[in-house]
């Protein structure tokens, strides 16, 4: 490849792929750069596949997948004879590659390709503004579950539409990835696609015990008191003994005014709360308690292979 570099003020080699876009190479290391400001540091250089099996996989993701760390940690561009300015190279070839290609987000790892694509948009491209949500989408449609975690992880559906998302839950088949997307529409107030989330997850693990408690949850929220208690009692007959149902459908029935019903669900109980609060109370201090809550330091510290971001404003 014949790179069309250029030196800059401090001495380092320019590779300029558009003008949002840019690879340095410095002190012996390949830096990305968004409109001049460091994005990355480059730390990995996917380039150990063999030629004759890339076109096996339909994205560098999958590819990665298939062959594991090894490709990371037990072969190094070192250990293959490339030297940092050869890797320079071809962190430059892959980055003209992509951008050729239209940011496709199957050519890059998405660990870099997602946030790359979305700091090109924040900042101006309007060729990545436009694409971004399209990449999405279409990755999640990929059905890939890694991919399918991690964009949501990232909060990169954020950026869809409420409709365009419901649409996108029919090809969720991971278990994993119905509950953190359930988490999430839980946080928005998205009870129309977490009640269609839910179901998902029922129809896919029909004992999922905290898919049920979450869903009767969702149709309190719903003010569908019917509802709620039908699947709280279809839980029950899953597990009879389960406190917390118990103590669920038993404020539910206070909510109704059936104190009978409340204080014979309760004797059942071993260690049971004679406290019953109102609907309101009971909604906004107990909707951390019925929903998939995920510490907010997943959310922070997902780590991807290519490096770590730089922090400016």
């Amino acid at each position: 490849m014949s790179l069309r570099v250029s030196l800059s003020f401090d001495g380092s080699t320019v590779f300029k792929l558009n003008k949002y876009l840019s690879v340095r190479f410095r002190h012996q290391k390949t830096l990305i750069y968004v409109k001049d400001k460091p994005f990355i540091a480059c730390k990995y250089l996917l380039m150990n596949i063999p030629l004759t099996e890339v076109n096996n996989f339909e994205s560098i993701d999958q590819a990665s997948e298939f062959y594991g760390k090894q490709l990371e940690y037990e072969i190094t561009p070192k250990d293959i004879g490339l030297s940092p300015e050869e890797e320079f190279k071809g962190h430059c070839s892959n980055l003209q590659v992509w951008v050729e290609n239209n940011y496709n987000t199957c050519l890059l790892h998405r660990n870099l390709s997602f946030p790359l694509l979305k700091r090109l948009a924040t900042v101006g491209d309007a060729k990545a503004k436009k694409i971004f949500s399209q990449e999405v989408t279409k990755r999640f449609k990929s059905k890939s579950p890694t991919v399918q975690k991690y964009l949501v992880i990232e909060n990169h559906i954020a950026h869809l539409k409420r409709s365009i998302l419901r649409d996108l839950i029919d090809y969720i088949d991971d278990k994993e990835v119905l509950e953190l997307l359930s988490a999430r529409f839980n946080d928005k107030n998205d009870f129309s696609n977490n009640l269609k989330v839910l179901k998902r997850l029922l129809g896919i693990d029909l004992i999922h015990r905290k898919a049920h408690l979450v869903l009767a949850f969702v149709y309190l929220k719903l003010d569908n008191l019917v509802k709620a208690k039908i699947v709280l009692k279809e839980l029950l007959q899953l597990y009879p003994k389960d406190d917390e149902a118990v103590q669920f459908l038993a404020q539910v029935y206070w909510f109704e005014g059936e104190v009978g019903k409340t204080k014979a669900l309760i004797k059942e109980l071993n260690n049971a709360s004679d406290r019953f609060v109102g609907r309101k109370e009971f909604v906004e201090l107990n909707s951390y308690k019925f929903s998939f809550r995920v510490p907010e330091d997943i959310f922070r510290l997902v780590k991807h292979r290519h490096g770590l971001y730089f922090d400016y404003p």
